[in-house]
């Protein structure tokens, strides 16, 4: 989505167990991180990427903005989950902004279980269509639910703040990874896993373009499930201790470890359905983000059921750090932070 406002903005991520802020500057081809922030959320209060409690996501939001420091008014924030269809279509070339946005209207109509009525639609052309170069435009539409847009922005509005850029989490983290990406990404294949609390997005970059999208309903959920029935404790004393690293000593053994083989396996599905369908195009490069990503052993799991080079994203590299910013608190926080920064690098669009 183009930005609404052409103001200063930061990037707002309500995941479903915390709100993450980051404020991003950037001097001629210099970006510096000035404030970030971690509020974490009241169990349910978003479910699958979905507001259900306005007021407890408000108040999270704020207590973010201020933690962040950041005097902009103005968020991009993303939505993601089973509200959330991406689709490549094709469209004639050759049309004017008035025919082209009707023409993906009637094709997106074809392709929405829900029709176009009840879902915000975006699109953006990728170029010519690799089936008929000539004739055929390639366009990735994005729809999303309208109510789950309204309530993201609803909550954001009660804050006193607006809602600038709505983006889709798998983009916010590919926008993130291509700030600090090594050159040579341009000419591989490299596979962003954002590992979050109920879904893992899934987003496959072929030479700098996403070429497969795909959420995967497996994510630190089942940990924090396994935690609670293994030692009797209720699901938000699960994930507090999580945080806290409050943990028994057979923790490894007894849940960490069963929880890595099924998330190495459950990733390795997703990534076999993706070669199925793109089996020209090998994954090189496998990058993980999200509260997962922090999880020791995480790594070495999914490279043993992969094969493949497994790396930790931190979406600040390459970026210079505000004076305030605690450097080892920051790198212990940063996977988490993929999407917020991801957003508030939209703060340059022009």
């Amino acid at each position: 989505m183009a930005k609404l406002y052409n103001k200063p903005l930061f990037g707002l991520d309500l995941s479903t167990t915390s709100v993450k802020a980051v404020e991003v500057e950037r001097r001629g081809r210099t970006s510096r991180l000035t404030g970030y922030a971690i509020e974490p959320l009241a169990p349910e209060a978003v479910s699958d990427h979905a507001v259900v409690d306005a007021g407890a996501v408000t108040s999270a939001i704020t207590r973010a903005r201020k933690g962040a420091k950041t005097r902009a008014k103005y968020v991009a924030t993303s939505v993601a989950g089973a509200a959330v269809i991406t689709k490549k279509i094709a469209i004639p070339a050759g049309l004017d902004e008035y025919d082209q946005q009707s023409q993906v209207e009637m094709e997106a109509d074809h392709h929405l279980p829900a029709g176009i009525e009840s879902m915000y639609l975006d699109y953006q052309v990728m170029g010519p269509d690799p089936s008929d170069e000539a004739n055929q435009l390639e366009v990735l539409l994005v729809a999303c639910k309208r109510d789950v847009v309204d309530g993201y922005m609803q909550a954001i509005q009660a804050a006193g703040l607006k809602t600038s850029v709505i983006d889709v989490d798998p983009f916010a983290v590919e926008n993130a990874y291509e700030l600090g990406a090594p050159a040579e990404y341009l000419s591989k294949t490299v596979a962003l896993l954002d590992i979050g609390s109920q879904v893992t997005n899934i987003n496959v970059l072929h030479q700098g373009q996403s070429i497969f999208t795909r959420d995967h309903y497996f994510g630190g959920q089942h940990l924090t499930e396994s935690l609670a029935e293994s030692y009797g404790w209720d699901p938000a004393e699960a994930e507090q201790r999580l945080v806290k690293g409050d943990l028994p000593e057979d923790y490894s053994q007894r849940a960490l470890r069963p929880f890595l083989q099924n998330l190495a396996l459950e990733m390795g599905r997703s990534l076999d359905f993706y070669a199925s369908n793109h089996p020209d195009h090998a994954v090189d490069w496998v990058v993980i983000s999200g509260g997962c990503a922090l999880l020791p052993g995480v790594s070495e799991a999914l490279e043993g059921q992969l094969g493949i080079q497994v790396t930790i994203a931190d979406p600040f590299q390459g970026m210079k750090m505000g004076r305030i910013l605690n450097w080892r608190k920051l790198k212990a926080v940063a996977p988490r932070l993929m999407v917020a920064t991801g957003l508030a690098l939209r703060s340059f669009d022009p």
